[in-house]
C-alpha cells in the first residue's frame, strides 16, 4: 500500500518558499517538558523540521526531528533532562528539504523560571 501526500491548500508554496509563520512554546508544570507549537505556510511537499533547545552556552540540551511533516500546524513536547531554574534557554527550529537544504529557520527565547 502506498500513500501520497496531497496538499490541502491550492495556494500551497513550493519547497523554496515554505516559511515558519509562528513559533511559540510553553513550559509544562513539571519544569522538564516544553510544549512546542509550530505553524508553517501551506506546502506542496512535506518538509523536515529540526527543533533544538539550547542552553545559555549554545549547547543542544534537547533535540527533535520531524520527517516529512504532513500538517502545517504542529504541536509536540520536548523533554529536558535537568531543571534550569531562572536560566535563559533558546528554541531553534529549522525547516529543511533533503534536496535543497534549509529553507527557513527561527528561534525564540525560553524563559525558564520554575522558582527553584
Amino acid at each position: 500500500m502506498h500513500f501520497r501526500f496531497q496538499p490541502a491548500d491550492e495556494n500551497a508554496f513550493p519547497p523554496t518558499e515554505v516559511r515558519l509563520r509562528d513559533l511559540h512554546a510553553e513550559l509544562l508544570p513539571d519544569g522538564l517538558r516544553i510544549r512546542i507549537y509550530i505553524t508553517l505556510t501551506p506546502f506542496q511537499s512535506p518538509p523536515n523540521l529540526f527543533a533544538s533547545i539550547l542552553n545559555p552556552e549554545g549547547e543542544v540540551i534537547s533535540g527533535s526531528h520531524i520527517v516529512e511533516a504532513i500538517q502545517d500546524k504542529i504541536v509536540f513536547t520536548m523533554h529536558i533532562r535537568n531543571r534550569y531554574p531562572s536560566q535563559r534557554l533558546k528554541l531553534a527550529v529549522s525547516v529543511r528539504y533533503p534536496e535543497i537544504g534549509e529553507v527557513d529557520q527561527g528561534s525564540i527565547p525560553l524563559e525558564i523560571d520554575t522558582g527553584a
